[in-house]
């Protein structure tokens, strides 16, 4: 474990702060500890963190400060989880003293610590030189504390909207459009594309597959339904009935797009709601057994292929061409890096390559030293690109 090499400078820690000044402090006191300069990495925003836990090798400690921007340490403990082996980080919060108290909340969802602001080079140092022989002892007082959560709120655990920092909650619940349903009325029918992102609220419904309607799962307060026909737009493959009385809340695509732009976390846990949908994904690439698949977008369109990727977390080239465009995405772990075309590059290419509609795709399975030219996490950039073509075809 790291805390065996803590003096041993064989650790890897990637420093998390928007000021280049405290990203300086923290690397000349890790390199008095005898760490090397070479084990050490430095993001100036939350997007090039995790790009940096996704890239690998595996980190031993991120150095984070708790309010840089588009990411606060809540939702950082969030998106840790969800990036499963790669998260797996000790995490030390420079933290506010007004917000000290957060971070308790969020140990249950991993290991961290924090040093309050502002802090000398000399307390930080300190800091670091404890951190090894105190990690143990919190490490079991977390698994502790989320054992001993009992009743609604350790059961609601599992339900997407509590899985929410509770900001990007209100937000959601906020936006969100409500309406009500009868027991027994149908919320969605094998066949029919969901145009919105529809949660339950209050209630339950049943989600009915097959010619006979078998009853396959039930939804309950804080689970979405039909969203694997929204994210790709394909007609769904299930009928959802309301069990009882039901309450809904629906996202439409702009205004989803509003709470990506607000809250820019929730693309995280969109990109787990719809890895929940793996095996369904990658059922529809017959030949993904291999590392190589082609086909067209009129068959499998361009938001079918994006989110298979996502969710099998492929690392390649989309190669895209039209009868007289063509162009390529390039994607690590499932995320979408750069794109272009012959008279394109980044967003703008994202976007044109997604309006191809008859376009032939083939993807490489191919590592690649690409410039970065997409700065957004790619479900967002599927959804304003699914917006574009929306407005175009209403037009």
């Amino acid at each position: 474990m790291w805390w065996e090499g803590w003096h041993k400078g064989t650790m890897r820690i990637l420093l998390a702060d928007d000021s280049k000044a405290m990203r300086i402090l923290f690397r000349e006191v890790f390199q008095k500890l005898g760490h090397s300069s070479a084990d050490i990495l430095e993001s100036a925003d939350w997007r090039g963190s995790l790009a940096a836990l996704r890239a690998g090798p595996a980190f031993d400690l991120l150095v984070y400060d708790w309010e840089l921007p588009g990411m606060d340490g809540s939702d950082l403990m969030w998106a840790l989880k969800e990036l499963g082996p790669a998260g797996k980080v000790m995490v030390l919060f420079s933290v506010p003293r007004l917000q000290r108290h957060l971070v308790a909340h969020s140990a249950r969802q991993g290991p961290c610590d924090f040093i309050e602001k502002p802090f000398t080079p000399e307390g930080f140092q300190a800091k670091v030189r404890g951190l090894g022989s105190s990690f143990e002892a919190k490490a079991r007082e977390s698994s502790r504390q989320i054992k001993a959560v009992k009743g609604p709120e350790a059961q609601a655990g599992a339900r997407f909207l509590s899985q929410l920092p509770e900001n990007v909650r209100e937000d959601l619940i906020k936006l969100a459009t409500p309406t009500f349903h009868e027991a027994g009325s149908t919320l969605l029918r094998a066949g029919e594309v969901c145009g919105a992102l529809r949660f339950i609220t209050e209630g339950e419904a049943e989600i009915l597959q097959g010619a006979a309607g078998r009853v396959a799962r039930v939804v309950e307060q804080g689970d979405p339904f039909g969203e694997l026909s929204f994210m790709t737009l394909q007609p769904s493959a299930e009928t959802v009935r309301a069990r009882t009385r039901v309450e809904t809340a629906s996202l439409s695509k702009k205004t989803l797009s509003d709470l990506l732009r607000k809250q820019p976390a929730m693309a995280i846990h969109l990109s787990a709601l719809m890895g929940r949908h793996q095996k369904t994904m990658t059922a529809r690439a017959t030949t993904l057994e291999h590392s190589d698949f082609k086909g067209t977008f009129d068959t499998m369109p361009f938001a079918d292929v994006m989110q298979m990727l996502m969710a099998t977390k492929k690392t390649g080239i989309l190669g895209v061409r039209s009868d007289s465009d063509r162009g390529a995405i390039y994607l690590v772990h499932g995320e979408a890096m750069h794109a272009w075309t012959d008279e394109l590059k980044g967003e703008t290419a994202f976007f044109a390559v997604a309006g191809w509609g008859k376009a032939k795709f083939a993807f490489t399975s191919i590592e690649r030293d690409e410039p970065r030219t997409l700065m957004e996490p790619t479900i967002t950039l599927l959804m304003k690109a699914m917006r574009r073509l929306e407005q175009k075809a209403s037009r």
